[in-house]
């Protein structure tokens, strides 16, 4: 772990930073009482998204304090849901499609997902920060259901 924090410290600027970031955000996941050994369990709001809302947070980087307390909210019970193998198969690519900023279509369960991901934000947002809550939801903008309305609605974040 502590090369990351390096690699993180280290880089020129929060973009180069991405990987490292996305590391110190799963730090301990794996021995974690909350997602044990046999990886049954999948994540709402997903790391590489936190990542890359931090990336998009004003100011300079984040300190190393504040990005474990956004590790250790992540790790949090309200963040997980049973892994459905079959289900998660389709998401492979729909993170990575939402950050290079293409309008994202989603059906149902993804849907629900995306709604999670917003109650998630609405539950942490004293903790998280109005930057952080601001970068995410200019992700989640993205995001649109069958009928081509946007799935987050910004006023629950307010």
């Amino acid at each position: 772990m502590a090369e990351w924090r390096s690699a993180y410290e280290g880089a020129s600027s929060k973009r180069d930073a991405k990987t490292a970031l996305c590391h110190i955000l799963r730090k301990g996941w794996k021995s974690s009482d909350v997602c044990p050994a046999g990886h049954d369990r999948a994540h709402y709001f997903d790391v590489e998204l936190a990542a890359e809302a931090i990336c998009h947070m004003p100011g300079p980087k984040p300190s190393l304090d504040y990005l474990d307390a956004i590790a250790e909210l992540l790790r949090g019970s309200d963040n997980w849901r049973p892994l459905l193998h079959a289900r998660n198969m389709k998401e492979v690519g729909w993170v990575e499609q939402i950050l290079t900023g293409d309008r994202v279509a989603v059906d149902g369960h993804f849907k629900s997902k995306v709604d999670k991901q917003a109650q998630w934000l609405v539950a942490h947002k004293r903790h998280l920060g109005d930057g952080f809550i601001a970068a995410a939801a200019d992700i989640l903008d993205r995001i649109y259901d069958d009928d081509g309305h946007k799935v987050l609605d910004r006023r629950r974040l307010a």
